[in-house]
This record gives structure tokens, C-alpha cells and sequence, in this order.
């Protein structure tokens, strides 16, 4: 399964980026602040700096898993969701703390393989940056 993700992925990726080639999409390498009203400032890669200016920026950050002190993620018991898609072994038991949209996720993924899986959410309810009506 989990050879099959990256495959598809790195498909869907060389896609993206052909995609956005054709396009005459400009893509940047980097680190980026935004540097005022319609400007960012990025640290590029290739460790040069450039600023660019737009009337409409789009902040498309990714996103990093939240480390509990106490809880470092060792790749053995304690997982980021990096070190979930790459299990060395199916888990016969899982703890998910957290139960955001990811959280839920790999929640749902190990369950439907067979994993015991229990959720831990400090909010008052499941997915709780969702909507009321569709959070639990």
C-alpha cells in the first residue's frame, strides 16, 4: 500500500509541475514572509533572496506535525504522520492524538485495516474546526 502511494504520488506530483510549466506558472523554491501589503520576501533555495509583489497572494504553507513534549516522535511507538505512511509493521493497536482532519484520516485508514484505533481530542468534539452540524 504504501509503495503504491509514493508511486502515485511522485506521478501526481511530475503532473503538478508539468501542469504549472505549461501554464507559465512561476514557482519558487524556498522560504517566504510576507514583506507588506501585496509583497513577500523569499529565501530561495539556492540560498539567493528575491521579493516579489502580487495584488492577490495565496499562502500554500503545507503543513508540520505538532511534537507533545514528552511525546517525541521516535519512528518506533510515537508517529508523525510522516512516519505513519511508512509503518515497518501494521500496528495491532493505535493511539491518534489529535482528531483533526488528518488525526480522523489515518484514523480511518488503520481501522479499516484491521488496527484497534482510539482517538484522544482536547476539543469538546470531533473535527472541531469543521462545521457543527458535521463534527461529532
Amino acid at each position: 500500500i504504501v509503495k503504491r502511494s509514493r508511486d502515485l504520488a511522485g506521478q501526481l506530483s511530475g503532473g503538478i509541475a508539468h501542469l504549472l510549466k505549461k501554464n507559465k506558472v512561476k514557482v519558487f523554491d524556498g522560504f517566504a514572509k510576507l514583506a507588506g501589503q501585496g509583497k513577500v520576501d523569499i529565501a530561495l533555495n539556492d540560498k539567493s533572496n528575491t521579493q516579489i509583489s502580487a495584488p492577490h497572494i495565496i499562502l500554500a504553507t503545507g503543513a508540520r506535525p505538532r511534537v507533545l513534549p514528552g511525546l517525541e516522535p521516535d519512528g518506533k511507538l510515537i508517529w508523525t504522520s510522516k512516519e505513519s505512511m511508512i509503518p515497518i509493521e501494521m500496528p495491532k493497536s493505535l493511539l491518534v492524538i489529535g482528531s483533526g482532519a488528518i488525526g480522523i484520516e489515518f484514523a480511518s485508514f488503520y481501522r479499516s485495516l484491521g488496527a484497534d484505533v482510539t482517538v484522544v481530542e482536547i476539543m469538546d468534539r470531533v473535527l472541531p474546526v469543521e462545521d457543527e452540524e458535521i463534527s461529532a
